[in-house]
């Protein structure tokens, strides 16, 4: 039943990234049952999250009735809400940010064309388009005409060679609504090999169903299934990246910390305890005391047992 893998985004320790505490969901049936946090849901569908990473889309159906009570929660229609309205930070392959909610996968054409000595953009002129806006059509052309074009100076003197004739640029990518509400179709060759890896699977499937030969309400109905799927991968992406940043944030404190000589670095070895499975590991804790470091790695580390603590800083 829980029948459509997104993709991976990895495990966090203690990242509280999606929109409510890890819960069991099970099945209407009964006979599966699964623990895993709400990433977004609609009318018809619930994306999950399990601890491993993985994006799971459940329809509603599927679910048990108190799962369904539960996603019609007003505590998570709300924070559903308030999800939805969180902006997102895009990279493009040369380290441009690019702020804005993926919306949609599709194909749209770029046409640029010189009129009375200015640059137009699909029938608007350049210097009238949002700055982030601006800032992706410079990146594009650069990128397709192998050249490069910093700011809307450059443009119109590339621009000159065009003389009255349009140039028409098919891309094909994600509709990125930035935070003007303008929609600018971003092409995959844009973002970095990261945020790449992210959208791939969906772009994919887009295509498969573009590609075949099926009725217009057909298509409709999936491509309505596809957007939410590419919505709440792109938000469980960029929740992951914020913890990600968050927990790098909280070690250069810690590190900070341990080098004016308010905490310490323990080295503390960890062994699994009975009934669990793993290896022994060793693990580095900024603590004041050895039994504060202990604590702490315990907790990290649940079904675990302590073989040795040793102070590794000065």
């Amino acid at each position: 039943m829980f029948r459509l893998v997104l993709f991976t985004i990895g495990t966090l320790l203690s990242a509280n990234i999606s929109l409510a505490a890890e819960r069991v969901w099970k099945s209407s049936t009964g006979v599966f049952e699964m623990t895993a946090q709400v990433v977004s849901f609609n009318d018809k569908m619930v994306v999950l999250k399990r601890s491993s990473g993985e994006l799971v889309a459940v329809d509603l159906g599927e679910l048990s009735e108190e799962d369904r009570q539960y996603i019609q929660s007003k505590e998570v229609r709300e924070a559903e809400r308030r999800a939805a309205d969180e902006m997102q930070l895009w990279t493009s392959k040369n380290g441009m940010k690019v702020e804005g909610r993926v919306r949609a996968f599709g194909r749209k054409d770029m046409v640029i064309q010189r009129r009375q000595g200015k640059v137009q953009v699909n029938g608007s002129e350049f210097s009238s388009l949002d700055p982030v806006h601006q800032k992706v059509v410079l990146r594009i052309i650069s990128e397709l005409e192998k050249t490069d074009l910093p700011d809307e100076k450059s443009l119109r003197s590339w621009a000159i060679r065009l003389g009255a004739e349009p140039k028409s640029y098919t891309l094909e990518g994600v509709m990125l609504q930035l935070a003007t509400g303008d929609l600018v179709g971003v092409p995959f060759f844009l973002f970095s090999e990261k945020d790449q890896k992210v959208l791939q699977p969906g772009w994919d499937a887009w295509v498969a169903s573009h590609d075949t030969q099926t009725s217009e309400s057909s298509r409709s109905s999936r491509q309505s299934e596809q957007d939410f799927l590419v919505q709440a991968a792109a938000r469980a992406y960029q929740a992951n990246r914020e913890a990600e940043q968050r927990q790098i944030e909280v070690m250069k404190l810690q590190l900070l910390a341990a080098a004016t000589g308010v905490v310490s670095i323990w080295q503390v070895g960890l062994a699994p305890g009975p009934g669990v499975f793993g290896h022994p590991i060793s693990v580095m804790v900024p603590a004041m005391t050895s039994q504060e470091a202990t604590f702490q790695a315990l907790q990290n580390y649940p079904g675990y047992v302590l073989i040795g603590v040793r102070r590794a800083s000065r």
